[in-house]
């Protein structure tokens, strides 16, 4: 029996945890946009009367290079590990450690949350959509947990590509 208990773990995948959805980091750095264009094109009528499209442009081009910042991979402020050990599936819950979560968090330093219980799905007796379908439910669980992590967004785009390929019996 101690014998399984020591016996080593097998990661299958992670499903990352990102401050904002895609679609909210889109409308925010679109109002941003807005507003930058706006005060910039107030400030040029005011010192020089006109705006043309070449410093539209180079606004355009100024405000990219300062403010926007790609969302896949850099808004990631934790995930969701799945691992293999025995007959069962466990989720553990991997955040950067920081008191407050924002968009861009430097030097990420990444730990497993105390705020999360374990997460563990059986595997024996269980049919592998059965398998799918209680992962998906864990994901749920692990947004629904704590109230400080219910507005970010777990994204399983990833894991919709290839979950339903694995058999998690012969892993």
């Amino acid at each position: 029996m101690d014998n399984q208990k020591n016996s080593p773990s097998k990661k299958l995948f992670s499903v990352p945890i990102y401050f904002r959805s895609k679609e909210e980091h889109r409308k925010y750095f679109e109002e941003k946009w807005q507003k930058y264009l706006e005060d910039h094109a107030r400030i040029q009528k005011q010192l020089y009367g006109e705006i043309t499209d070449k410093d539209k442009l180079h606004w355009n081009k100024e405000f990219k290079h300062t403010y926007f910042h790609f969302w896949k991979y850099a808004e990631i402020i934790g995930y969701v590990e799945f691992r293999k050990k025995e007959n069962a599936l466990y989720a553990f819950v991997i955040m950067a450690e920081t008191d407050k979560f924002a968009p861009i968090i430097n030097k990420k330093t990444f730990r497993i949350a105390d705020e999360f219980p374990p997460f563990k799905i059986r595997l024996e007796g269980i049919l592998n959509d059965q398998i799918i379908k209680d992962i998906y439910a864990t994901l749920e669980k692990v947004k629904n947990c704590s109230p400080r992590y219910q507005k970010y967004y777990i994204d399983k785009s990833e894991i919709d590509n290839f979950v339903h390929l694995i058999d998690f019996h012969k892993i």
